[in-house]
């Protein structure tokens, strides 16, 4: 879409693409063309009982294999997509806490060789947090005092919980550079994709190169070749 005034030499241009929410029959939206399938999710953050709402849109139709991993795979189904998309529901149970992944593995069937493209892979974190782990803090208290007088402190928290105050000099702590303690960020932080995927796409056409999957790893720089992958969850 491009607005300008009338006569200008110039205009401003934005693009987008609209599709009705929920419906993945229509494939008016953008897909990726380069091997990757794109998966949006509905929500930055799931609680466990909850279900997942996850978009996937593929380079090409076909059948696309849906697995949830971290450190091993924990479940996976197939789904079929003829419109270059398809919506599927991820329940979320305790196990899920911190995070998982989802994967997708798009494999197009062989009718239409103009597409040089066979198999389409993606992977997206789903951060899922526990109820009651994270105490609610607030402090009230005044905002600047003086020397040599006493001050009352109101702290409110979730019942039978141990609080710890502390009182430090500011410009102290600047210069140490300190930085407050999280021990919730720490025990409930991001945990990494551990499974390693492979296909046997590259030994039936040797052209390809036997690489791993893009989607097997936590980053999204590609890992060298791999002549002899060690023994792990092979897909």
């Amino acid at each position: 879409m491009r607005v300008a005034r009338p006569g200008a030499a110039t205009y401003v241009a934005s693009r987008f693409y609209a599709y009705g929410f929920g419906d993945t029959q229509s494939n008016s939206f953008e897909v990726n063309n380069e091997g990757e399938v794109t998966i949006e999710a509905d929500k930055a953050t799931y609680q466990p009982g909850e279900a997942a709402s996850l978009l996937l849109k593929t380079p090409f139709p076909g059948r696309v294999l849906v697995t949830v991993e971290r450190d091993k795979v924990l479940n996976h189904f197939y789904v079929n997509t003829d419109q270059k998309s398809a919506r599927v529901r991820i329940p979320i149970s305790i196990g899920h806490v911190p995070n998982v992944y989802v994967t997708a593995t798009a494999i197009r069937a062989i009718t239409d060789n103009r597409l040089p493209l066979t198999v389409a892979r993606g992977f997206v974190p789903l951060a899922v947090e526990k109820p009651g782990t994270k105490l609610p803090v607030v402090i009230k208290a005044p905002q600047q005092s003086r020397s040599q007088t006493f001050q009352t402190i109101e702290v409110t928290t979730a019942p039978r919980a141990a609080v710890t105050l502390a009182v430090v000099d500011e410009g102290i702590l600047q210069m140490k550079d300190y930085r407050t303690p999280d021990p919730y960020g720490y025990f409930y932080q991001k945990r990494a994709l551990e499974v390693q995927a492979y296909d046997v796409y590259p030994f039936l056409l040797p052209e390809l190169g036997a690489i791993p999957a893009p989607a097997a790893t936590a980053t999204t720089s590609a890992a060298a070749p791999r002549p002899c992958p060690r023994a792990g969850c092979s897909w």
